[in-house]
């Protein structure tokens, strides 16, 4: 038979395994859109019948200044960076239109997530971190 010393210390170093080896990791994510551009843009987020997925976006309209940068969505969550690593949406569709301006539009596929580059900031325990991905328009992306 065991001893209770020796059992207590088996279930304790089971039970320690258990909680490292068990827990996912923590990643904080955001999506970012930097306008470079001369002008204002109208964001459309069309999150649709799709579920939310491991993100949602912080609004449903979102007005991108000229020369900067706005967080789109972000998230704190037990997932794994790699995870993001793809830049996909979980909207239906992103749509970008110029402010005040009809006869120019956005040249850029904001829903295509090769337009979107993916950084990892800051690796912790196991695949978790600090990551984005982050798309830039351009001056020359507006027609």
């Amino acid at each position: 038979m065991w001893s209770k010393t020796a059992t207590a210390l088996n279930l304790s170093a089971i039970f320690t395994a258990l909680l490292l080896y068990g827990c996912d990791p923590g990643v904080n994510y955001k999506r970012i859109i930097v306008n470079q551009s001369d002008h204002d843009i109208m964001l459309y987020i069309y999150e649709g019948k799709t579920p939310a997925g491991p993100y949602a976006y912080k609004q449903d309209a979102l007005l991108l200044k000229k020369h900067s940068e706005t967080i789109i969505a972000e998230t704190t969550t037990l997932h794994q960076a790699r995870e993001y690593e793809n830049c996909y949406s979980n909207a239906d569709s992103i749509v970008g239109k110029i402010d005040h301006r009809d006869s120019l539009s956005l040249d850029i596929d904001i829903n295509d997530a090769a337009n979107w580059k993916f950084s990892r900031l800051k690796k912790s325990f196991g695949d978790g971190g600090v990551c984005e991905c982050r798309l830039v328009i351009h001056h020359n992306d507006i027609q």
